[in-house]
């Protein structure tokens, strides 16, 4: 239908808007940015999207994930989806 149609597009359109939002994360955290625990001490970043959220990149990661299943919503998708906001939601604060 129409009215899904333009829903599908809206989300298409978030889930870019979340990517560059991630990518500005990234780019914010510069260095300071990583995937492993270490013992590397880095700064913790509290201005521009991190005063707003504690987690932004999980945040636009979850939000993608939403806009990717409203976007190409199948079986498959809708799995994948939820595994990986259950897995978000479990992560510490």
């Amino acid at each position: 239908t129409p009215a899904y149609a333009a829903v599908r597009w809206l989300a298409a359109a978030a889930a870019v808007l979340c990517l560059v939002l991630t990518i500005q994360c990234w780019r914010r955290m510069g260095r300071d940015w990583r995937m492993d625990i270490s013992d590397r001490n880095t700064s913790l970043i509290t201005d521009g999207l991190f005063a707003k959220v504690r987690h932004p990149i999980y945040a636009f990661s979850i939000a993608l994930m939403i806009a990717t299943a409203i976007v190409l919503p199948s079986v498959a998708m809708l799995i994948v989806a939820a595994a990986h906001i259950a897995r978000r939601k479990s992560l510490p604060p």
